[in-house]
């Protein structure tokens, strides 16, 4: 994959571009490489996205590889890494049905925020958190995943699913959460609700973000969505509606 890299002297910042109606041909993330200081920003195709616009001063571009000891940490564009850090931690566990919700690894080991919501199921999208509250009769599930460009999160989707429907048909309530309840935990909850609607992927994203400010799953994951969105579309994979569940998503344009 050719990646077209721009070196930055200083964070630039990305602002929606109203005045082209067609889908973008790009998005862009801020990035590390090889854990130094030096910020670079990459383009990838992501179709259903609105346009956003990249400003900033003394920009260069080039094209590059990446070698093999890069480390690619993608983040959405929708919400820069230098504007989340705040909102993040004091982001609170957000309802996104009534009986599914998103949080982070300090919500799910709050023995208070799971009684209080009457949690009885937890997803843990991760691969080291622990199951604090299995001994009080919480039904855990746990996907073993990283927020990183290489992971596969689309082959747990059917597990999630089934984890999520199993609850809501025994009217139990579900923790959905990652480390920081940003990326992990929001993809998967929005492979749910494409499964249980006819929301295209982007607009999946938008009534979780409408819910959750905070949710910005990384490229890769938002690339995984819409290959799943493509193949409900195709009917490779079976939609499961429910006429009581309600996904209104309002565009703030």
């Amino acid at each position: 994959m050719k990646i077209i890299t721009r070196c930055l002297s200083s964070p630039p910042s990305i602002t929606k571009d109203d005045s082209v109606n067609s889908p973008p041909d790009k998005s862009s993330i801020v990035l590390p490489k090889n854990k130094r200081s030096r910020k670079m920003r990459v383009c990838l195709n992501i179709p259903s996205f609105h346009p956003y616009q990249i400003t900033s001063n003394n920009l260069s571009c080039k094209s590059t590889e990446l070698g093999q000891n890069d480390e690619l940490i993608l983040q959405s564009p929708t919400n820069p890494l230098e504007e989340q850090d705040e909102d993040i931690h004091l982001a609170p566990v957000a309802e996104i049905l009534k009986f599914l919700y998103i949080g982070n690894e300090r919500d799910a080991a709050n023995k208070d925020i799971i009684d209080s919501l009457a949690i009885t199921h937890v997803l843990n999208v991760t691969s080291h958190l622990p199951e604090h509250f299995k001994s009080s009769g919480i039904i855990y599930k746990r996907l073993p995943a990283n927020d990183s460009s290489q992971q596969d999160l689309m082959k747990y989707f059917d597990q999630a699913f089934e984890f999520i429907e199993t609850a809501r048909k025994d009217n139990g309530k579900v923790l959905v959460h990652c480390q920081a309840g940003v990326s992990r935990s929001v993809t998967v909850t929005i492979s749910y609700i494409l499964r249980k609607s006819y929301l295209n992927a982007y607009e999946g994203y938008k009534f979780v973000k409408s819910k959750r400010p905070v949710a910005s799953p990384n490229l890769n994951f938002m690339g995984q969505l819409m290959s799943f969105e493509q193949a409900l579309n195709k009917g490779e994979i079976e939609r499961q509606l429910e006429a009581e569940l309600k996904f209104e998503v309002l565009d703030k344009n």
